[in-house]
């Protein structure tokens, strides 16, 4: 079950009351709930990172037609450098699925 009638029923009381209260950085956090959960996801959630696709150069001349025809060209473009610490408060910030937004700095 994963929609927002069970993510209710796992909030504890003081988490509900958290949601309602400002941060104490509103640049990086929607609500103290957010705030307090940061470090869990700064600490303890790994990242892991998207890796290149390197086609041997015996394949290429297969498979370079075959990204073409199939439109597949996101596999090759260069993938660009992550702050973790953004995508981090993104994920601390996200914490129900009826939000309308989440804002990102930068």
């Amino acid at each position: 079950m994963h929609d927002s009638s069970w993510r209710e029923k796992n909030f504890t009381q003081q988490e509900k009351a958290d949601q309602l209260l400002p941060s104490t950085d509103p640049i990086k956090f929607a609500n103290r709930y957010c705030e307090l959960k940061y470090p869990t996801f700064a600490n303890s959630r790994n990242l892991y990172l998207e890796r290149t696709l390197k086609i041997p150069e015996a394949l290429q001349q297969y498979t370079t037609e075959q990204i073409k025809q199939r439109g597949w060209f996101f596999l090759e473009r260069p993938l660009t450098e992550v702050n973790a610490s953004w995508v981090r408060e993104f994920y601390c910030n996200y914490y129900l699925t009826t939000l309308d937004a989440v804002n990102l700095r930068g």
